[in-house]
């Protein structure tokens, strides 16, 4: 599937970057070091930048995707998230799935990335 290969072309890229520019993003968001656990864990499949989020119930049936460092569903600024939120904001990432979404993401959330 191009979808999953383009996927984890943009985990290994964003990981080479990730681990460049690491002192940058460190000073102007202030991430822990556990980001070099996620850059690991990345770049040898066990995770990925971005992956689905909230209940098994809410992603489930969608293709399969590893554990997101962010989750997509919570990576809008959003507040306060109405009843199906997690469940509309997985379909959406899995139908409409872009690298350019990834990149985004990651960018917008850039103090994430050292997450558990």
């Amino acid at each position: 599937n191009n979808s999953k290969r383009y996927k984890r072309l943009i985990d290994l890229v964003l990981s080479i970057l990730i681990f460049c520019f690491f002192p940058i993003i460190l000073v102007l968001n202030n991430v822990n070091l556990n980001v070099f656990k996620n850059i690991f864990l990345v770049l040898i499949g066990h995770k990925t930048w971005v992956g689905y989020g909230g209940e098994q119930s809410d992603y489930g049936f969608l293709p399969a995707v590893s554990q997101g460092v962010i989750k997509y569903p919570m990576s809008t600024k959003d507040l306060h998230y109405e009843e199906d939120h997690f469940k509309r904001m997985n379909i959406d990432y899995a139908k409409n799935y872009s690298i350019f979404t990834d990149v985004e993401v990651v960018w917008n959330n850039l103090y994430k990335l050292g997450n558990k």
